[in-house]
């Protein structure tokens, strides 16, 4: 912005040559934009994090100035799907001996455990990929991602047994982690469609996988409720600096 400064600092009429600094004046046009037009703004987007944590971090319900009734409702709505996970499952009884075996494995946090340790096997597995790699590793890799997809379907099959089909299905996690489970699926059985350019959108569905770990970790669903909630006041004050710079930007083409 610095060079545009210099040339509106120039300027001397419409058709007519520039002269060094025959504007002055014009600096403190672009002075007042950056102060208020960009780092003014940003730190009311940092604050607006800030604030929106230490209000979940404290169970806080004031601070109505930077989101409406409304916002705050889709806040608090937020707040409680993504922190209080529902665990009610872990406690009921299942109907058949079979069944109260899968849950007694699934209701443990050590499935939960093992389940990170899987995902991040598949972290390190897709950054050992690499351009003209070998037949041992193009072989390991293949073998890996079989090997990870048959564990997310079978994983997602004991949670349906253990949660019935109505509880696993309202969890926002439990839908990722289904739809990672079924594009293994597809690379099973029809390699040939994962391998092509299509397959590749499949693939890329295994980063998904990742949001598991926050499922997990109640600190980091705690950050990531904080970032959902934070999303009204950020849109709120993102509006109001986009009308702040079209005022100056018009102002800009109406002086320069």
């Amino acid at each position: 912005w610095q060079d545009l400064m210099y040339e509106a600092m120039d300027v001397v009429g419409v058709d007519q040559e520039p002269i060094r600094d025959n504007a002055k004046w014009a600096c403190v046009y672009f002075f007042v934009s950056i102060l208020f037009g960009f780092l003014l703004w940003a730190n009311l987007f940092v604050s607006a994090l800030i604030d929106n944590f230490n209000r979940i971090a404290h169970d806080e319900n004031d601070g109505k100035l930077l989101v409406t009734d409304e916002q705050r409702v889709w806040q608090q709505a937020m707040l409680l799907a993504t922190v209080h996970a529902d665990n009610s499952w872990r406690r009921s009884s299942p109907e058949t001996p079979w069944k109260a075996v899968v849950h007694g494995v699934v209701s443990k946090y050590t499935f939960d455990a093992f389940s990170v340790f899987m995902i991040v096997l598949n972290m390190v597995t897709m950054m050992a990929i690499r351009a003209n790699p070998s037949k041992s590793e193009d072989d390991y890799q293949v073998w890996m991602g079989n090997t990870l997809a048959i564990w997310y379907m079978l994983e997602a099959y004991l949670l349906i047994v253990a949660m019935k089909w109505k509880n696993y299905w309202q969890s926002g996690w439990n839908k990722i982690d289904f739809i990672v489970a079924v594009s293994g699926v597809v690379g099973l059985l029809i390699p040939d469609v994962y391998e092509s350019g299509v397959g590749g959108a499949f693939r890329m569905l295994r980063f998904l996988r990742l949001f598991k770990i926050v499922q997990v970790s109640k600190g980091l669903r705690t950050l990531f409720a904080t970032f959902l909630s934070a999303i009204p006041g950020v849109v709120n004050v993102a509006l109001l600096s986009l009308l702040f710079m079209y005022i100056y930007a018009c102002l800009g083409v109406a002086l320069f």
